[in-house]
């Protein structure tokens, strides 16, 4: 049987092109005429192109007959959802469960972000035959992964509320106490030591140019926050630092994120090459999806064993390796899956151990204004203990 692809017009003199599998060209003439096609060209695939477009269509023929039966999977989403308490998580899951409800076909579907991240939570499920036990751990992991990515997404909120009330108190100490202290050691003619007069002199230059420092804080952060939206797109900490900031939490997440929409893809039996390339978009981490994009480029020239450097150094030795030792020669789905919960794991570990760092902030900021009380009332102490003697 031989794959041939055509192009031809409608009777509607609408253009359609495809591809046909038939014994020789005659046939395939014939069947699309059957079809109603006139065929304006016609020609014989490579036989490595025409597998891998087999292999592609099979996987758009598996993932039409998944949205097909959606009516048996959407519903325990939907009940997930309902049983969450009011929250981000759920806010998170109805939105997915919206956007997966109004896909119509299978390019939809892979060219939507929360179709993608949901994949892992439906396929092994219509896969498995162990119903009762596999709902009670989907529905665990489920809720864990998306309590991963509320936290992910509300990781800045903390540290920002948390500078914007350290910068209120600094200028409300800048702009109403120290100014009364100043004025107290001015008429006492009391001598001040020099972080004394450092404090009442950064005082008077908030003070004296207040709308000018007003319009530079806004306008340099401003320019940080760009700074670090552009640092953060192009994933400039791993490009300079490498494996030394492999185990963050955001690179960890990335990293199951990506692992797990490849198994899930790899089960629908998509082609290697397209499972990376889309699982390395939907991790939504530049850096691992440069990553992604160089070994799918590998699959494509038909084996991965000569892995691209760049794969080599940004992806982790363990996920390569688990693409070549399944069943001839195929992806190990079952161990795919489970270093894509090994890493979410890890995440959620290291998440609760940053989580300390609001903590520090906190601590840093006491211990700045404990500095500014000491400092402002040394000379009065110094003044007491003076006279007392």
């Amino acid at each position: 049987m031989n794959r041939y692809r055509y192009q031809a017009a409608t009777d509607s003199d609408g253009q359609i092109s495809g591809a046909i599998d038939a014994p020789s060209v005659s046939d395939a003439l014939t069947e699309l005429e059957k079809r109603g096609l006139s065929v304006r060209s016609i020609e014989l695939m490579p036989p490595e192109q025409a597998i891998a477009d087999t292999a592609r269509a099979d996987f758009y023929a598996e993932l039409e007959a998944l949205l097909a039966h959606r009516s048996e999977w959407l519903p325990p989403l939907q009940a997930l959802a309902r049983e969450l308490p009011q929250g981000g998580v759920r806010k998170l899951l109805e939105g997915k469960i919206q956007a997966i409800d109004r896909i119509t076909s299978a390019k939809e579907f892979l060219e939507d972000h929360d179709a993608i991240t949901l994949l892992p939570l439906i396929v092994p499920r219509v896969q498995s035959n162990d119903e009762p036990q596999l709902m009670s751990g989907w529905l665990t992991a489920s809720s864990q992964q998306l309590e991963s990515y509320a936290r992910q997404a509300n990781a800045l909120i903390y540290p920002l509320t948390l500078l914007g009330l350290a910068l209120a108190v600094f200028g409300i100490t800048f702009t109403l106490v120290v100014p009364i202290f100043g004025s107290v050691f001015e008429e006492l003619q009391i001598h001040v030591p020099r972080s004394t007069a450092f404090l009442i002199w950064a005082s008077e230059m908030v003070t004296s140019r207040t709308v000018n420092i007003t319009i530079y804080t806004i306008l340099g952060g401003l320019l940080f926050f760009v700074f670090v939206r552009w640092w953060r797109n192009h994933a400039l900490t791993n490009r300079v630092f490498g494996r030394f900031v492999a185990g963050r939490t955001p690179n960890l997440l990335a990293m199951s994120s990506l692992i797990e929409s490849l198994a899930e893809l790899l089960a629908l039996k998509a082609p290697l090459d397209l499972a990376l390339s889309i699982a390395g978009r939907n991790c939504q981490h530049a850096y691992y999806r440069h990553a992604a994009e160089c070994l799918a480029k590998n699959a494509r020239s038909g084996s991965i064993d000569n892995v691209h450097p760049q794969a080599k150094i940004r992806l982790p030795p363990l996920l390569i390796r688990s693409l070549q030792i399944g069943d001839a020669g195929r992806p190990n789905i079952p161990m795919l899956r489970e270093l894509a919960r090994l890493y979410r794991d890890r995440g959620q570990r290291r998440s609760a151990w940053e989580s300390g760092g609001p903590g520090f902030a906190i601590l840093l900021v006491g211990l700045i204004i404990i500095w500014i009380i000491l400092v402002l009332f040394m000379p009065m102490i110094s003044m007491f203990t003076s006279l007392s003697l």
